[in-house]
């Protein structure tokens, strides 16, 4: 859930070929989710 480092790795590795949905990440919580738009750690939220 605070893994932030590995996800925005695995993000830029495979991210263009897959969906990583930030669900146990953001925790449909606005800051948690700003943070990782910020911080281009997923690109997809489970709401």
């Amino acid at each position: 859930e605070d893994d932030w480092a590995s996800w925005g790795k695995l993000t830029a590795e495979i991210g263009s070929r897959v969906q990583l949905v930030g669900d146990d990440l953001f925790v449909t919580n606005t800051k948690r989710l700003q943070r990782g738009i910020e911080a281009n750690v997923a690109n997809s939220i489970l709401v």
